[in-house]
């Protein structure tokens, strides 16, 4: 008999006249487990089980381990299943594509939940996602570790400490560095606005940012083109919260830059980056008059 003829059939016998009224425990147990799992859909800790148990399988082919980590990434309450452990582990995986995806759970699964954040830090998965975002050979491992980083630290102050000890802010001048433009120096750039927007941690991001020099950085990245097509956005908004923050910590030289970069970018009509009314703020914080 089809899964429906049994509910059916179940259903009938339920509403005889004269029957006895039925408890929900008598109801679970006249119908078999499956059937239940059709009609009703497995509960969030099942589908967890059950996606974790393929992640970590070897055996299992790489597009079912994919689809796993997908369903994991959509009922997330790892600290509830005692699932970090294995989850992390998967980061050690010789498989870009697993390593990629695994990062990809951790990211979302400690985003705006401090609970997870505990977590994932207690079990030294920032330490590992870090050195992923700064060795790995495989960019979009990198990218996804980064995606991680980012959900750990924000609006978490003992992983922000933990970042400034493993010399994370190192990791984010490297990257910035780097001439060659890439989406994850648009990332790095939100991140670093996101977390100047914070109530807690900004001395101590702004401390950081003086010890490994970010902000000389971040001057010479408003004059890359690249940066100015792809993220200037990003990048001059944070220089404006920066100084806003701490107004002495750009040099006058450092000032010069920024103002000759800001009246460049204003008699560009056809510059689209950032929206005028942005620009012409940022100008006047500093003293750019028209």
């Amino acid at each position: 008999m089809t899964n429906l003829g049994k509910l059916l059939d179940f259903s009938t016998r339920l509403h005889k006249k004269n029957s006895e009224p039925v408890s929900p425990d008598a109801f679970r147990s006249n119908l078999d487990p499956e059937l239940i799992d059709h009609i009703l859909g497995k509960d969030d800790a099942v589908l967890m089980k059950d996606a974790m148990a393929i992640i970590t399988d070897s055996s299992q082919s790489l597009e079912n381990r994919k689809i796993a980590f997908e369903n994991l990434e959509m009922v997330i309450y790892l600290e509830n299943m005692n699932m970090w452990e294995p989850l992390i582990q998967q980061l050690s995986s010789l498989d870009p594509i697993i390593r990629m995806h695994a990062a990809s759970v951790c990211g979302t699964a400690v985003q705006n939940n401090i609970d997870s954040q505990k977590c994932f830090l207690n079990n030294r998965g920032l330490e590992k996602v870090l050195s992923l975002f700064n060795l790995d050979d495989n960019p979009d491992v990198r990218l996804k570790s980064f995606y991680a980083v980012a959900s750990e630290v924000r609006n978490n102050y003992a992983a922000l400490e933990e970042f400034c000890k493993l010399d994370g802010w190192a990791i984010i001048v490297k990257y910035l560095k780097d001439d060659n433009y890439s989406t994850i120096q648009r990332k790095i750039l939100f991140f670093i606005w996101s977390l100047l927007l914070q109530d807690i941690g900004v001395e101590l991001v702004i401390d950081s940012i003086k010890l490994n020099q970010l902000q000389k950085e971040l001057v010479h990245t408003i004059q890359r083109k690249e940066i100015q097509e792809n993220a200037f956005e990003e990048a001059l908004k944070c220089i404006s919260l920066l100084y806003e923050k701490s107004p002495s910590i750009f040099d006058k030289n450092e000032l010069v830059y920024i103002r000759n970069v800001i009246k460049s970018i204003k008699e560009r009509d056809d510059f689209e980056a950032i929206s005028k009314d942005d620009i012409k703020e940022i100008s006047m914080q500093f003293g750019i008059i028209e």
